[in-house]
């Protein structure tokens, strides 16, 4: 266990890291989200106009990442903002020799409403729904694009001072079914742009061009966003759209990251890794330490050196001297006051002259009497 161990903390420290450089990274966020998310910092996500209401302090401003409900705020305004279609001519279609898919389209208009019966509740008690759209949306609604480009002009008495849009991809709506329950806002050569439908006490706002809003047109719009925001307290981006909703588990994000697997066998290796280091092969390993400190060594080893280098007599010499040395820089003494302290800490001892011979016990008395003193030399300057 204790083997596996390192690789363990090895594991731990790579997920920490990599979670630190995805959360600091900030191209993170304009490359993970989709186009026109509120999440997106790049030029096509909607994340400027979704800060800009934020800190203007008039609205509440949030993320809605579940499916609109009756828990929702009557006088709020969603915003949805749907990633470009491939553009396709309902009209042309259905104009076509293809029988069996013009009556197939006409089911699926009347029998698919544009609004999910929750969507429609919320509309109806009050909430106004905002759909910007790059393009196909479903058979109900879709765009054409308008060559050459032109501004879209107001024809129904609403949002003062915003008389004429340019919109940065030039489209008109197309939607028959659709709008002949609503009626035109701003129009390009007669045909729809912006178009609303009252619906109960709410209304839904269908504009053509997502990207009126993005980070790199919503400062020339800025008009326009404040004034589909209302005076509606609570402003909500759709990112249910977009695939964040908060009711995905993790198995379904691990799923749609493609990351199952990978974690699954990350898994796997270090199940396998615990269980192996875990198992003893063949006999076991001495389990001994040399703990000795490496003191030990060198003072055994300079106890060598002096013994062949100097004789006993020598040895205690020296460390009479050394003894004398600290007591002088301890006390100050100096001269005759000096010797009556150091022959007061040894007991009057007498250190030998150097060339003199000494026997073992007598060496020995010596070296315990100047050991003693330096004890107290080492007490007194404690205390």
């Amino acid at each position: 266990m204790k083997r596996a161990l390192p690789l363990i903390a090895v594991g731990v420290a790579y997920v920490a890291a990599t979670l630190i450089w995805i959360g600091s990274d900030p191209r993170i966020a304009q490359k993970t989200f989709p186009t026109f998310s509120s999440a997106n910092t790049s030029e096509e996500g909607l994340s400027l106009a979704m800060k800009y209401l934020q800190r203007s302090g008039k609205w509440n401003v949030n993320m809605l990442t579940t499916p609109p409900d009756g828990t929702l705020p009557a006088d709020s305004v969603i915003f949805r903002a749907l990633e470009p279609q491939e553009d396709f001519d309902l009209e042309e279609f259905l104009r076509s020799d293809k029988e069996e898919k013009k009556k197939k389209i006409e089911h699926q208009r009347h029998a698919e409403p544009l609004l999910s019966d929750d969507e429609e509740a919320y509309v109806r008690h009050g909430g106004r729904f905002v759909i910007a759209i790059s393009g196909r949306y479903d058979v109900n609604l879709t765009t054409r694009n308008v060559k050459p480009a032109k501004a879209a002009v107001k024809v129904f008495p609403i949002w003062s001072g915003i008389d004429r849009i340019n919109l940065p991809m030039c489209r008109t709506l197309l939607a028959p079914e659709v709008l002949r329950r609503a009626h035109a806002l701003y129009v390009i050569d007669e045909q729809p742009a912006i178009a609303r439908m009252t619906l109960g006490s709410g209304d839904l706002i269908l504009i053509a061009g997502s990207e009126l809003f993005d980070n790199a047109h919503v400062a020339q719009h800025l008009d326009l966003l404040t004034a589909l925001a209302g005076d509606r307290r609570t402003v909500y981006f759709d990112e249910t759209v977009h695939g964040l909703l908060t009711d995905t588990g993790t198995l379904d994000l691990l799923r749609g990251w493609r990351l199952g697997p990978a974690l699954f066998l990350l898994l796997v290796i270090a199940a396998v890794t615990i269980w192996r280091g875990a198992r003893r092969v063949g006999t076991a390993e001495d389990d001994f330490r040399d703990t000795r400190s490496e003191a030990v060594d060198l003072v055994s080893s300079l106890g060598a050196l002096y013994d062949e280098t100097m004789s006993r007599a020598e040895g205690i010499a020296l460390y009479h001297q050394a003894l004398t040395q600290s007591v002088a820089a301890q006390t100050g003494l100096r001269g005759e006051q000096l010797q009556k302290r150091i022959a007061m800490l040894t007991k009057d001892m007498r250190p030998p002259e150097k060339a003199a011979r000494m026997e073992i016990e007598e060496f020995n008395q010596m070296l315990s009497a100047l050991n003693d003193a330096f004890r107290r030399v080492e007490h007194a300057e404690h205390h």
